[in-house]
């Protein structure tokens, strides 16, 4: 709203099915909705989002800024946009954001203090998949399923 208030002219897309998968579908859906216009484009939520975008953003030859709402490793400021293309994933190299903003809060809120946060990985290509794996076996092993793990505070 504030963007709007100021001037800018903002196109959105607000994905409201319950699975957002960065696929062709979803990339064409933003490349309609942005149109034709040069602009800057900005991902507001997941790493699925913000992948959908830095696609579409590269694509069309524009910037693009990263507002993460989940804690992450790296995805959100690494080139790699992970895409299902004809069922299969892949990663493209495509480009980072020209800037990310985060809220600490809305970061946190996805955690709890003494949990150990942690990111999986389906992707084989991926250089830390195999670390990855193993991170989430550990996980899994030592919590019931669906259950936070919980370590003591150092």
């Amino acid at each position: 709203q504030a963007l709007r208030a100021a001037g800018f002219d903002l196109k959105t897309t607000i994905f409201t099915h319950a699975e957002v998968v960065a696929d062709a579908a979803h990339i064409l859906d933003v490349l309609v909705a942005a149109g034709g216009e040069e602009r800057t484009y900005i991902a507001v939520g997941s790493g699925t989002l913000t992948d959908i975008t830095r696609f579409a953003s590269h694509r069309t030859k524009a910037s693009f800024i990263a507002v993460p709402t989940a804690p992450s490793v790296d995805g959100f400021a690494s080139i790699g946009a992970p895409l299902i293309i004809h069922g299969v994933k892949i990663t493209v190299n495509c480009q980072a954001p020209i800037a990310i903003f985060a809220d600490i809060d809305t970061l946190a809120r996805f955690a709890a203090p003494d949990a150990i946060v942690f990111q999986a990985c389906d992707d084989p290509a991926d250089p830390h998949f195999a670390e990855f794996g193993a991170m989430a076996a550990e996980h899994w092993a030592a919590s019931a399923p669906g259950a936070p793990r919980h370590v003591p505070a150092w």
